[in-house]
């Protein structure tokens, strides 16, 4: 008897290029309930920015991007913690392979200006992505993106331990220190909220 949403995290993880090898070097634990001000505490203690999050939206998003039930979804490679990099006309593009390990954001991040010139565009878009979201006032993400070059959302988890020091943190720094272009920055929180009402005990056969 497994729990049905430990599960399905665990293999979502498990499909980014070095994933299995992290889950015991990084301090992978069992997803835990969190709340919106847990994890601006946590953000005060790894020294981030708190003005920046997001989270999924309710349970049914929830349950939609872990599982892929969506469209777009189906679309997201979405091991953790991992970039999504959208232009300012709100296309998202490949920085990356989706069989590459997530290490290939350390440079993007640090090169952002000019690496994210000429990636590969695809058919989805930042409505696409930002619809499973709202900020932390209950709010729907809405950006007035073409304000800005290009825009990067970090998703992230508690529940990933030491990767939010060694990349989250790394990465929102890089991009914080760019120079030569406006780039917009989102955390966006994959672990499961408060709130959710999601059975975390679910025993499934």
């Amino acid at each position: 008897m497994k729990r049905f949403l430990l599960i399905i995290i665990i293999l979502v993880c498990l499909t980014s290029g070095c994933q299995r090898i992290l889950l015991a070097m990084y301090g992978y634990h069992d997803p835990r309930e969190e709340s919106i001000e847990s994890y601006k505490n946590y953000c005060y203690k790894l020294e981030m920015d708190t003005t920046n999050l997001v989270f999924l939206k309710d349970s049914a998003m929830f349950m939609k991007y872990y599982t892929k039930a969506d469209e777009p979804t189906k679309h997201f490679n979405i091991g953790l913690p991992e970039l999504y990099v959208f232009d300012r006309s709100g296309r998202l593009l490949k920085y990356k392979p989706d069989t590459v390990c997530n290490g290939a954001g350390f440079d993007f991040t640090k090169n952002v200006c000019n690496a994210y010139l000429g990636l590969k565009k695809t058919e989805y878009n930042y409505i696409d992505f930002s619809k499973f979201f709202i900020r932390s006032n209950g709010q729907a993400v809405s950006y007035n993106i073409n304000e800005y070059d290009v825009i990067v959302v970090i998703t992230w988890a508690k529940f990933v331990g030491q990767l939010n020091r060694d990349h989250v943190k790394v990465w929102e720094q890089n991009l914080s220190n760019a120079k030569n272009c406006k780039v917009k920055i989102i955390k966006a929180c994959l672990d499961p909220i408060k709130g959710m009402n999601l059975d975390l005990k679910t025993q499934v056969k």
